[in-house]
């Protein structure tokens, strides 16, 4: 007579990121460590489809256990869901992968500015509106290299 032993698929969660943050251009890893007797089969998912392994930009590595996107785009947001099999079981991670769009600077030529002492002068930063960005951009001016803080310097106003 031979015992097989089986132990329900596990996931190791402890270093798990269930809300990733991914950077439009760059790459990013969402990680799944399983154990289970027999090994777990593992299927990744996005947004409830299969996600095809033919895609050059997508890696599937370490056993199934890391995909990874390369060159991510704004496209590649939603809910990824790693699913773990074996006989013993069933079990899944949900991972919602947020992406951030980088300010972009409008095309603007370098113009040099001749005023006279306590004369006016306003300088424009124009920023492109980006639909997907989910967060405001932050705008910071720099003098000689160094950061103009708006509350201390007190003939400069930002806006």
């Amino acid at each position: 007579m031979i015992l097989k032993v089986l132990v329900p698929p596990s996931i190791d969660t402890s270093n798990i990121i269930g809300n990733p943050l991914a950077i439009v251009g760059k790459s990013i890893y969402l990680e799944c460590p399983v154990s289970g007797i027999p090994h777990p089969t593992i299927t990744w998912y996005k947004n409830n489809i299969p996600i095809p392994t033919d895609n050059d930009r997508f890696a599937i590595e370490q056993n199934n256990q890391t995909f990874g996107i390369k060159e991510v785009k704004v496209s590649d947001q939603g809910q990824f869901i790693c699913v773990v099999k074996n006989k013993g079981g069933q079990m899944e991670q949900n991972f919602n992968l947020e992406v951030l769009v980088p300010p972009e600077l409008e095309t603007v030529h370098s113009q040099k500015h001749i005023k006279r002492e306590k004369d006016s002068i306003t300088l424009v930063c124009p920023v492109k509106y980006d639909k997907y960005s989910t967060t405001a951009t932050e705008i910071l001016w720099y003098k000689d290299g160094r950061p103009i803080d708006r509350f201390t310097v007190s003939n400069i106003k930002v806006s």
